[in-house]
């Protein structure tokens, strides 16, 4: 249900690589402490890392949880999105406590995936699911410009092409690369 203060989001979602043409319907509502930039990331990554069953988390409501999620039948997380900054302990303990979940990170600010990755890398035990985590980071100033509408509908198409984001947003396209990230594969 539509609340007031609540942010809905209509988005055209292709993905040829993947063979995802659907249409989401995305109602979120931000935390008083959220960022508009921290909104629109959450909704990006659900474009990006897309999947049936993807669903947005508590996030900042609950400081444990993720921003968005997949969960199984045992409410057990089989997929944990965080946006704009993740912590490598509690990514650790997630990942020692739910051996089948796949963990996707989605940055803006380079600074915050640099905190990241030196963090991991101080790790004295790295878990095994570390290897396999999906890193991505898009543009800051782009999610800002489309953090700066004051809407509370919005209408989106989003095409995804190899590491490109094209987006269409009420009537204004704009786009910009996704750059995958990889860790480390050496502790030091």
């Amino acid at each position: 249900m539509f609340e007031a203060g609540d942010l809905q989001f209509r988005i055209e979602l292709a993905d040829p690589e993947r063979d995802i043409q659907t249409t989401l319907k995305l109602i979120t509502s931000q935390h008083p402490k959220e960022s508009s930039e921290h909104v629109i990331l959450r909704v990006l990554a659900h474009c990006l890392f897309y999947e049936p069953g993807l669903r947005f988390a508590p996030g900042f409501w609950v400081p444990e949880a993720p921003d968005l999620w997949v969960k199984d039948e045992s409410d057990h997380p089989l997929v944990w999105v965080e946006c704009g900054h993740a912590e490598p302990s509690r990514l650790r303990h997630v990942l020692q406590h739910h051996r089948r979940v796949r963990v996707r990170l989605l940055f803006d600010e380079d600074a915050a995936w640099q905190a990241f990755k030196h963090d991991v890398a101080t790790m004295k035990h790295r878990p095994p699911g570390f290897a396999g985590l999906d890193i991505r980071k898009v543009d800051p100033e782009w999610v800002r410009q489309l953090a700066a509408s004051d809407l509370q509908r919005h209408r989106w198409r989003v095409t995804l092409v190899g590491d490109h984001i094209y987006l269409e947003a009420e009537g204004t396209p704009s786009d910009t690369p996704v750059d995958r990230l990889t860790l480390p594969s050496e502790i030091r």
